[in-house]
């Protein structure tokens, strides 16, 4: 009778402990990324827009820019050209790599459990994007939880005809 009870505690122990560890790796903020027009014209201005959600239970601050229109200075974006490369950069491109402008107005957002902080970021001022063909881009930031960590989005397909 005691190894049966014994048997049965390891066994509800494992369940639980694995039950624990699949909601921990669950919770933590993410990373979405949507744009209007999936399909746009060469030339055209590409902007995306990028939403972190906190899908955890404790709070968080991370900076943003106000008004949310200048996303890039607190993401990292990668863009992969039609040929499968890193599509190059323009020059206000190197400049936000570099971390040359920094001289910004930003504002520090506590982000509660359930909440998401919203921005906005021009891909085509900071990538070469003028042959027509599909483009992946995907953004990315520290983890404000786990700063050593980063969040990476989802990746968005575009068409530039």
């Amino acid at each position: 009778m005691k190894r049966i009870r014994i048997i049965v505690y390891i066994g509800t122990m494992l369940v639980l402990g694995t039950s624990l560890a699949a909601v921990a790796h669950i919770q933590q903020p993410a990373i979405t990324i949507s744009t209007s027009k999936v399909t746009v014209q060469q030339g055209s201005q590409i902007q995306i827009h990028v939403v972190l959600s906190n899908q955890t239970e404790e709070f968080f601050s991370v900076f943003k820019s106000v008004g949310g229109a200048r996303g890039e200075l607190y993401y990292t974006v990668k863009v992969l050209a039609p040929n499968g490369k890193g599509a190059s950069l323009t020059s206000y491109g190197k400049s936000i790599e570099q971390r040359g402008i920094m001289i910004i107005s930003r504002i520090r957002k506590t982000v509660i459990p359930g909440e998401s902080i919203e921005e906005d970021i021009d891909v085509s001022c900071m990538f070469e994007m003028s042959t027509p063909g599909k483009y992946q881009i995907q953004v990315s930031r520290p983890n404000p939880l786990k700063p050593s960590s980063d969040l990476e989005s989802n990746v968005l397909n575009l068409t530039i005809q």
